[in-house]
């Protein structure tokens, strides 16, 4: 369940108890973050261990295989040193070494074993003294000796190359396995063999290498196991990590719990004081309404005696003038709303996900890849750096390699439209603020910014005329204060969003004004737009939709600005401000002035139709009425020069561009090309004259909410309009007159209204208007008239005339 904020509670309250839930709050989220930190640190401790251990197993492996080969290269190699051949080679040259045999003190012939690389195994030729050939089989496969006939040399004397050298070497039988001479052949006795005089060494080398085995095999284990330890040891310690991170976290949990329900308690008891307040100002307006209406009838009974006095300075106890509610001349504002203004709910707002595609790491993002390779074949170096995704398109930072000019990325969005497969881009060169570039490529699917994601923005700050716009790139929400723009213009095509943002300013108004505070005038030629709007109790009028009228809603505006001017000379004032500020310390018996926005929609065509007129009434609403909290907002399709002339634009200084067909509309806007490139359906450029260059915004969308809003509104008050006779037509004011004298032949219209300016005190056009029924020239007439008669003062500025005479003197 949401947990209320304190910005969603009137003002009036106070904020001195804000900042403890907030505190609160800000810290589960920080508690929050923590966690989910150390969650991915546990993670990233756990993939760091499984490395090490795949590591460990992978040099374990390479261990066993290399102790593998070097044992089966040391056994190949025993086994060739034992064979025969090999072996009777090494006697051989142990015995060459010292040329002689010990046992026999002869010279050891020189033996010829017949051993090489290809050679096969053949029985090994050895000559002797004599140089007789001898032949040897192998001891292993020894025939029967025997001794040719005719051979006179016995066995033993003959040389032995198998004799003992120091008893390193013996053999049971110095007898070989063949011996062939010219004369005699010798072969050995039955059952006689060769016994290997290296038998010995050959265990002792056996033994050797299964002792260098086993101790490769300890050192293997030991360090095996020292892993093992190492690992237990690092898995205790992510065990005990996790544990304490457990414990953490459910700790933290507990404490988000009753942080929670602390700010659910105080969030009660702040309700209960904002009820109590509720029901205190209700009290208080019902008194103050008790003592107005006790007032009235006094200053009806001192009107009565208006020829003992000058009578009032000016009606400065009227929030606006010329409201119906100030019946027969009463100078107090009849209050007809309801006195605890309710707001709409903001479950009437509609919700739109966001379904954008957004990547992690900007070089795994496919446009920016493709754009850093279409510049490289322009010759144009550049790295991405930075990726922002907005709800409407995404800016690609690139930083340029040195020596490449920025203007040389100017000409190329064609090109990087084509290849991105793209209606248009939009080149930032540079981007304020940055060393860097800019790409906009407009998103494949767009997202909608609800006007519902915009309220915690819209009421968390105090706007004296608050307006929607939308949010940035950056997911900011950008909500403006009209009273300090102090007037907007807002051009665009059709279909480009102009009127989705109108709606939105004036839906922003309805949630957090009430009519007490800002009131509407609302023009409308096209009579589609903003005619739903009719019977809220905000307006100051109906919605306006015929351009004569329309020019003398203008006149209106005027005339409040010349009157609130003189309010505040009265009080010593400068501004609205500092006027409703004085008369609330000073406890006079005022209404605080409302502020007024005036929106004018399609004011192309209003200027086509009345044209100097209406330029010459905005031209002085636009110069003086911000300080008396008079705003105006223009509209138009079509922003051409002719309309929006230089004398209006001078003192708009800000403007809303929305998407338009050529660079110079773009121009006439905001004074710069860009607008011709926006994609539509609220894309806008908000030029700010604080602000260097325009920021690029997604307009949020309010659409058919409109209708349930406006119901509800409706249910909270009637509207106060002004009097109908501001917008007669001065032809049909003049037959009128002809009537009336007709119906009442005793009574001249010069005396009537000689006579009305003296009940009153003091003379003025706007007074003759709302009495007499009359239109503004027939009363400006008659003020002449009664001037030249002496009966009435000169003009005073923007205070009403003095009376001279009073009916009836004469």
């Amino acid at each position: 369940m949401e947990i209320p904020t304190f910005e969603s509670f009137p003002n009036y309250l106070g904020s001195a108890s804000v900042s403890s839930v907030d505190r609160g709050v800000y810290s589960v989220a920080e508690r929050e973050a923590q966690i989910r930190r150390e969650e991915q640190e546990k993670r990233e401790a756990e993939e760091r261990r499984r490395q090490a251990e795949e590591e460990r197993m992978k040099r374990i492996a390479e261990e066993e295989e290399r102790a593998r080969l070097e044992a089966e290269e040391n056994r190949k190699r025993l086994q060739n040193m034992f064979k025969p051949r090999n072996l009777m080679k090494r006697l051989h040259e142990d015995a060459q070494a010292e040329k002689v045999f010990p046992t026999y003190g002869s010279k050891l012939p020189d033996v010829d074993f017949g051993i090489s690389e290809n050679t096969p195994e053949q029985p090994t030729q050895v000559r002797n003294d004599e140089e007789k050939p001898v032949q040897f089989q192998s001891p292993y496969e020894a025939p029967k000796p025997r001794i040719a006939p005719g051979n006179d040399i016995p066995v033993s004397q003959r040389h032995n190359p198998f004799a003992s050298r120091g008893g390193a070497v013996a053999f049971t039988a110095p007898q070989p396995t063949m011996v062939e001479t010219p004369k005699t052949v010798i072969e050995p006795e039955p059952g006689v063999q060769s016994t290997s005089v290296f038998k010995e060494a050959a265990a002792q080398a056996e033994l050797d290498e299964q002792l260098v085995m086993r101790k490769r095999q300890a050192e293997f284990e030991k360090r095996h196991l020292e892993e093992m330890q190492e690992l237990e040891r690092q898995r205790r310690e992510a065990e005990e990590a996790a544990r304490k991170a457990e414990e953490e976290l459910a700790a933290a949990k507990a404490e988000m719990q009753r942080q929670q329900e602390e700010a659910k308690a105080e969030a009660a008891r702040l309700e209960a004081e904002k009820e109590a307040a509720i029901k205190a100002e209700a009290a208080r307006l019902e008194a103050e309404k008790a003592e107005e209406e006790e007032g009235i009838s006094d200053a009806d009974m001192a009107e009565n005696d208006a020829k003992s006095r000058k009578g009032p300075d000016i009606d400065m106890v009227s929030g606006v003038a010329g409201l119906k509610s100030a019946a027969g001349g009463n100078p107090y504002l009849i209050d007809k709303q309801k006195f605890v203004y309710n707001f709409p709910p903001e479950d009437i707002l509609k919700h739109y996900p966001i379904s954008a595609t957004v990547y992690e790491d900007p070089e795994n993002d496919p446009n920016g890849q493709i754009i850093v390779e279409t510049l490289a074949q322009f010759r144009i170096g550049t790295s991405l750096i930075g990726v922002q995704h907005g709800p409407t398109f995404t800016l690609y930072e690139l930083s340029l390699a040195p020596g490449i000019k920025v203007t040389a990325v100017l000409n190329l969005a064609e090109n990087l439209a084509m290849q991105l497969s793209v209606e248009d881009v939009r080149i930032l060169a540079p981007i304020p603020g940055k060393v860097a570039i800019g790409v906009e490529v407009p998103n494949k699917k767009r997202d909608v910014i609800g006007f519902d994601v915009m309220m915690p923005a819209l009421k968390g700050k105090f706007y004296k005329i608050p307006m929607v716009l939308g949010k940035t790139i950056t997911g900011d929400s950008i909500v403006i204060d009209l009273a300090k723009t102090p007037h907007l213009l807002v051009a665009g095509t059709t279909g480009s969003g102009k009127s989705v943002c109108i709606n939105g300013l004036i839906c922003s108004v309805l949630y957090t004004k009430t009519p007490k505070e800002v009131r509407m005038i609302l023009v409308d030629p096209k009579m589609v737009e903003l005619s739903l709007y009719n019977g809220i109790p905000h307006l100051l009028t109906p919605v306006i939709t015929d351009a004569k009228k329309a020019l003398k809603a203008m006149n209106f505006v005027v005339e409040e600005m010349e009157r609130r001017m003189a309010l505040f000379s009265s009080v010593g004032a400068k501004k609205i401000e500092e006027y409703n500020e004085k008369i609330t310390n000073k406890g006079l018996l005022r209404v605080k002035l409302p502020y007024i926005m005036v929106i004018i929609d399609e004011f192309a065509d209003l200027m086509l139709a009345v044209g100097k007129e209406l330029e010459t009434s905005i031209k002085r609403i636009t110069a003086v009425a911000r300080f008396c909290g008079i705003h105006l907002v223009l509209a138009t399709q079509r922003p051409s020069a002719d309309v929006i002339t230089g004398v209006i634009k001078s003192n708009i200084p800000t403007q809303i561009a929305f998407a338009v067909s050529n660079s110079m509309n773009s121009r006439i806007i905001i004074d710069q090309v860009g607008a011709e490139k926006l994609l539509g359906r609220g894309d806008m450029l908000y030029n700010n004259p604080e602000a260097r260059q325009p920021s690029r915004i997604q307009g949020a969308y309010i659409d058919s909410e409109i209708e349930e809003i406006v119901d509800f509104v409706k249910t909270q008050g009637e509207p106060d309009y002004i009097d109908e006779s501001y917008f007669e037509d001065d032809d049909d004011e003049e037959e009128e007159d002809v009537e009336s004298a007709q119906t009442d032949a005793a009574e001249d219209k010069f005396m009537r209204a000689w006579k009305i300016v003296s009940d009153r005190g003091e003379a003025s056009g706007s007074f003759l208007q709302r009495k007499m029924g009359i239109g503004y020239n027939t009363a400006a007439n008659l003020i002449e008239q009664l001037e030249e008669a002496g009966y009435v003062g000169p003009a005073r500025g923007s205070k009403p005339r003095e009376i001279l005479k009073y009916y009836g003197t004469e």
